[in-house]
This record gives C-alpha cells, structure tokens and sequence, in this order.
C-alpha cells in the first residue's frame, strides 16, 4: 500500500539542478483550440458512458505556494462492442466559465489506471470497463477558488471524435486544518507524497464505493548528502530514521494498534496483504473528526493501547521497516474514517516547519537543491521531494 521506491543518493550541496517539485501548473493552461474543441458536443447518455467522482476536492496548500485540488474522475464505457479512448479533458470554474485545465497529448500520459486491473492506462477503455483519471489542479493563491468544476471529456470511438458534458463537481472549501509534527528533527525527505505518484493512485474497490485513502499520504524517510543508509544497506540500524520516535500529530484517542509483525529485511519487499501492509501501527481518531495512521512501526516499539487518550506530541512508537516497507520509513496518512482503505483521505497541513531543499526524484541523477537559509513554512503540505525539519 505505501511502498516507495528506494531513494538514490542526494547532492545536498550541489546547486547544478534546479529540481522541479510537483506537478505542472494546471491552472494557467490555455483554453483548448485543437480540432476536438469543435467536435459535437452530447450527453453521457448519448455517448454511451457513465462518469462519476470519488469524492470531492478539497484544497491542499502546499510548499511550493499554490492550492492543489486533488480527485479521481471515472469514466465507464457502457458500450457493449466498442472501445473508446479519452483524448482530452477540460476543466473549468463552472460560475466564472474560465478555463482551469485543458489536458492533452503529454499532459494525459500517466494519469489513467484501469479500473477493473488496477494497472496503468492509455486512456483506453474496452467495452463494459472504465477507467480512473487522476486530476491535480495546481491553483495560485492569488486566484479565487472555484466553488464548483465543470468538465468537458472528448472520447474517440470508432474513429469519431465526441465531447461529452460531463459531471460538475463541488469543491470543499473549508479544506486542510493544523496538526503538529509526527517526527523531531530535521533532513527529512518527503519520498512518496502530494501530489502525484504512487500514494495518489492507490485506489481500493468495494463492493459499493471507491476510495483512495493515501491521496495525501507521506512517506518519511531522514536523508544526509549520501542518501538515506550509511553502512551495510541491508541493516535496518544503517538507515538514519530507523528507531526515530514517532510522536502524535494532535490531540485525540487511540483506537487501534498493532505490533509484533517482525523486521524486513531491506531492500526487500516481503509478500504483505491487506491485514499486514501498514505493518506495525497506530490509528488516531483526532477530536477533530479526521483520523491518522502512523504505519511501519518498529518491532516492540508500540506504547499506547486502543482507548487511550493522547495529546499532541506523545510518543506513540518507532520508526521501523514493518509490513509494505523495503526500508525504514513513517508512513503518515489522514483520512475521514478509521479504515485505512475504506476511507478518502483529506488535506491536512503542518502548522509549522522549516523547508530545507527539493529534489526530484525521478530525474535519473537526483540533486537536491538547498534553500539560501532555512524558510519557515506555515500551515503547508510538504510535496514529494521536499527536504524539511520540524522544529
């Protein structure tokens, strides 16, 4: 569920990459004026499909100074005999009609999953299937947030070109609320986070809903110039984080735990289902409503018990490399309900903490770029690559 893929090293010191972090600015993209914007313009019905939201948006401030409204689009072929491809996706300010994203060509690649496998998509979807587009808006603060998103999806099937209205969205503007830091110290890597990549794509099926409970998850890993191990990197006691206490966001009552799964051994991955992928752990049901899991625990490092009350820095346990791990990291996740699949998970921001670098991560040389002097961030989400510490 929360597997990253293993951090090469850094060049912490090196100025050579301007690393870029996160997505690309959706919300400056021009209006469409390729030939499918000319193309008829029909209802779902018409056009044989079924399309439908997980949930809707809420904003996500964010490091880099913009508002992400991250959420799941799906769009099911009710065509019995013919496939369809989605080649565009328009969204816009449905009260103000201005454009917010048009999507095509490259900025599709990468967004699709299907539905019924799990596994990456074209945009191609066979009869009687669907498939999960993954949107990420990228909103300046200056601009006023939508209320609602108005979408307009262009399908081809059998050679015709369609623009299909489809589903107006609301956007929830009350959006991420405080908590306080889950780690102490600082050179800690954002591996896995908002607002693209594997957290973000992790959709669990029921037998009635969708839910991506990760959306806004983190993967915690502690990082020096070298990387994230000094020494022998199939010790667990090599990687910086490993034994890290692990301390409650906010105030509120424990209401699961787990411990004694056993080590892994790293970089392997070990077989995990749905019972053993968070590992060791602790769910918190916070006064506020929301709940957070702290997963990948320590072997005998759990101290609170379900129906404990805690307040807001108690240390709950330690780093370790338990359950869906190949090395020691925290994952940290919020969500709406106390399921760790079965439930969607919100923004949240850290009331405080100091941005240190951003690297990118899939460049094939990563190199992470250092800020003049530590900037301290306010109620921000870090972003995949973000180096920070927490004071």
């Amino acid at each position: 569920m929360s597997r990253r893929k293993p951090v090469p090293a850094l060049a912490l010191a090196a100025l050579s990459l301007a690393a870029a972090c996160g997505s690309a600015d959706e919300s400056s993209a021009a209006p469409p004026s390729d030939a499918f914007a000319t193309a008829e313009l029909v209802s779902p019905a018409a056009a044989s499909v079924a399309m439908r939201v997980f949930a809707p948006p809420q904003p996500a401030p964010t490091t880099d100074e913009r508002r992400h409204l991250v959420y799941e689009l799906v769009l099911a072929n009710l065509d019995p005999t013919v496939a369809l491809e989605i080649v565009g996706i328009d969204v816009s300010d449905a009260d103000r009609g201005t454009t917010l994203a048009s999507l095509r060509g490259t900025g599709l690649a990468g967004r699709f999953a299907d539905l019924s496998t799990g596994d990456p998509s074209d945009g191609t979807t066979a009869p009687g299937n669907a498939v999960v587009a993954f949107i990420d808006l990228a909103i300046s603060r200056v601009v006023r947030l939508p209320s609602t998103l108005a979408h307009r999806i262009v399908i081809e099937r059998g050679g015709r070109v369609t623009r299909i209205a489809g589903p107006a969205v609301p956007v929830i503007g009350d959006g991420a609320r405080p908590l306080g830091p889950p780690l102490r110290g600082g050179n800690l890597l954002d591996a896995n986070g908002c607002c693209s990549g594997a957290h973000t794509r992790a959709v669990f099926a029921t037998s009635t809903s969708l839910f991506v409970s990760q959306r806004f998850a983190i993967d915690f890993v502690r990082v020096d110039d070298q990387g994230t191990f000094a020494g022998d990197p199939t010790r667990n006691e090599s990687y910086f984080l490993f034994g890290a206490e692990v301390i409650a966001a906010g105030a509120g009552q424990i209401i699961e735990t787990r411990d004694g799964l056993p080590e892994n051994v790293p970089p392997q991955l070990p077989p995990f289902d749905i019972e053993t992928a968070f590992g060791n752990h602790v769910v918190e049901a916070l006064d506020d409503g929301r709940f957070v899991f702290y997963g990948h625990l320590a072997t005998g490092s759990v101290r609170v018990a379900a129906g404990q009350r805690v307040q807001r820095g108690q240390v709950l346990g330690q780093v370790g490399n338990t359950g869906h791990a190949d090395e020691p990291h925290l994952h940290f996740q919020v969500t709406d309900g106390p399921d760790g699949f079965a439930s969607n998970g919100v923004p949240y921001v850290f009331d405080r903490l100091q941005f240190q670098a951003t690297v990118d991560l899939d460049a094939d040389q990563p190199v992470a770029t250092p800020v003049d002097a530590p900037e301290e961030r306010r109620n921000r989400l870090p972003m995949t690559g973000d180096i920070i510490a927490f004071p």
